[in-house]
């Protein structure tokens, strides 16, 4: 028993000696690896320069080794962490890297490129004589709604009084060629008050009451463009040295009155059907009062409308008078009275 007791703590003592045995003898070689990629403290402080390379050169050989005769082995002593910091050798070489070179832009090889850079200027970077020709191949191919951006554009630039009227009135013509009447009737307006004596400012006068006419609403709707366009005719029709488009012109007269007509009329027809037998007398009225000297056709119209009153309104001898005066000047329009008897006809749409 005392030979196994003694054997044990044998074992033990010589598995915990070990480590502390062993502790000092580390290799050089491990040694060495464990300084390759140590840095100093400075070192680690140093912020890095721009476009600069550090490199690291570590010499191998320690200071503490002792050589001896031949035949004698070498020694060399325990070191520790930071004496083999101390040791080793460091060496920074800094290696300044060349400004990177601004590349040249490209040559353009052919016209074609050229052309083709010029093309990709904005309508704002143009000049005038930029522009005109441009504007002039667009309105050529009937391209008016891309030619507007190029006449406003000029507008800001133009500096001659006279050009700048012809500029004016292409770009009124652009606006109306996209169905922009109201824009347009504004700038054909603003060309004849800013260029009355101009020999365009008939033409211009005309197109505004052409603009004027396009804006107008059918009979059942708010009459006030139509009145407005009436207006802009007789305008146009008191210059006597305006003759080139004066038919034009009085058609178009002629035009807007029907309608003021169709549409009094379709108010009277929805008062006679509702009741409303005064208001219905006073549009009558109205119409003959205010426009039938101008369209007399209108006339037949009325005497109808005034007959289905004096009907409506149970007056016998009112109603007798008109479908005779109506048989007298209008015998076609008496026979369809007689043949409707039970309801009065919508007036409006007998134009």
């Amino acid at each position: 028993m005392k030979t196994r007791y003694t054997t044990l703590l044998l074992f033990i003592a010589t598995f915990t000696l070990t480590p502390t045995l062993t502790l000092g003898k580390i290799p050089q070689v491990a040694r060495k690896a464990r300084t390759v990629n140590h840095k100093s403290r400075k070192q680690r402080a140093q912020p890095a320069a721009a476009h600069t390379r550090t490199t690291r050169t570590k010499s191998t050989t320690s200071t503490t080794d002792t050589h001896k005769k031949k035949g004698q082995t070498r020694k060399t002593a325990p070191a520790t962490s930071n004496d083999i910091v101390e040791q080793s050798s460091t060496y920074d070489v800094n290696i300044k890297l060349a400004p990177k070179k601004k590349k040249a832009p490209k040559k353009l090889k052919n016209k074609k490129e050229k052309k083709e850079k010029e093309q990709r200027k904005t309508i704002r970077d143009m000049t005038y004589a930029e522009l005109k020709p441009k504007k002039d191949a667009l309105i050529a191919q009937n391209k008016p709604e891309v030619a507007l951006k190029y006449l406003e554009r000029m507008l800001k630039l133009c500096t001659d009084t006279q050009e700048l009227g012809d500029v004016l009135l292409e770009f009124a013509d652009a606006n109306f060629a996209c169905k922009h009447y109201q824009k347009a009737e504004n700038v054909f307006t603003e060309y004849s008050k800013l260029y009355p004596g101009n020999k365009s400012n008939q033409y211009a006068l005309y197109k505004a009451v052409d603009c004027a006419h396009r804006q107008t609403l059918p009979a059942d709707r708010d009459q006030t463009p139509t009145h407005k366009t009436i207006k802009l005719t007789d305008k146009f029709l008191a210059r006597e040295s305006f003759t080139t488009f004066k038919e034009q012109v009085e058609d178009i007269r002629q035009q807007c009155y029907t309608l003021l007509v169709q549409s009094e009329l379709e108010v009277a027809t929805y008062y006679l059907k509702s009741g409303a037998y005064p208001q219905a007398w006073s549009r009558i009225k109205g119409v003959r009062k205010d426009l039938l000297e101008k369209i007399p056709s209108t006339e037949p119209l009325l005497l109808e409308c005034e007959y289905w009153l004096a009907q409506k309104q149970k007056d016998t001898k009112l109603a007798d008078e008109k479908l005779t005066e109506l048989a007298l000047k209008y015998p076609d329009a008496s026979i369809k009275i007689v043949k409707k008897q039970n309801s009065p006809l919508n007036l409006a749409t007998r134009f």
